[in-house]
C-alpha cells in the first residue's frame, strides 16, 4: 500500500512541476479570458474597438491553447482549453461586420481543433514516469507548431477573409474537423503514467 501511495505522490509531483514551470492558465480579474464553447460564439463586444490601426488587418484575435494540471482522488488530469483574450483582441471601428466576425470565429475554432487533437494525443499516450515532462512538452510543442501553420494557411488561402469562396471552403472544413473530433470535446483528459 505504501508503494502505491508513493507512486501516486511521485506522479502528482511530476504533473504539478510540469505546470508550475511553464504552460499555465491565467485567471485574474485583469485578464478575463473566454474558453471555447460550442454554445457561445464570439461577438464584437469581445474585441476592443481600434480607430486608425496602422496595418491591413480588419481585426485580430488573441487566441491560444492552454493547459493546466488537475489532481484529485481519481488520478492526474490535464485540462486543455482553447482560449480567447478580449484584452488583447481588437477590431477596426469600420470593420465590425458579421462576415469579419465569422472569419475571427474560425480562427478561434481552429484553436479548438488543435486543443482536441492534443487531448486525443494525450488520451492515446501512456507516459513514462521519468520522462513525462519532456514527452508532454514535445507533444504540446508539435501540436502548437501544427496549429500555427494551420492558422497561417487559413489566412493565406482566404487572404484574411477577402476570398469569399475560399472562406466558405474553410468554414465547411473547420466544421467537419470539429465534428470528427467531437469525442475529444471535453477539456479534461486523464493521464496514463507508468514507471
Amino acid at each position: 500500500m505504501k508503494r502505491v501511495k508513493a507512486f501516486v505522490l511521485v506522479q502528482a509531483l511530476l504533473v504539478a512541476s510540469l505546470f508550475f514551470s511553464g504552460y499555465k492558465e491565467a485567471d485574474t480579474a485583469a485578464t478575463v479570458k473566454l474558453y471555447w464553447d460550442e454554445r457561445n460564439s464570439l461577438s464584437w463586444e469581445h474585441f476592443k474597438p481600434m480607430a486608425g490601426r496602422h496595418n491591413n488587418d480588419a481585426a485580430m484575435s488573441s487566441i491560444a491553447i492552454e493547459s493546466r494540471s488537475v489532481i484529485d482522488k481519481t488520478g492526474a488530469f490535464i485540462r486543455i482549453r482553447a482560449s480567447f483574450d478580449p484584452q488583447k483582441s481588437w477590431v477596426k471601428n469600420d470593420c465590425q461586420t458579421a462576415y469579419i466576425l465569422n472569419h475571427e470565429q474560425m480562427h478561434y475554432n481552429i484553436v479548438e481543433i488543435y486543443a482536441r487533437k492534443l487531448r486525443m494525443a494525450i488520451a492515446n499516450t501512456t507516459f513514462k514516469q521519468y520522462t513525462f515532462k519532456e514527452d508532454y512538452y514535445r507533444l504540446f510543442d508539435r501540436l502548437t507548431s501544427e496549429h500555427e501553420a494551420c492558422q497561417e494557411l487559413y489566412d493565406q488561402e482566404t487572404n484574411h477573409s477577402i476570398y469569399k469562396e475560399d472562406q466558405e471552403v474553410w468554414n465547411i472544413k473547420i466544421r467537419a474537423e470539429l465534428d470528427s473530433l467531437e469525442e475529444y470535446a471535453a477539456p479534461m483528459v486523464k493521464l496514463r503514467i507508468r514507471k
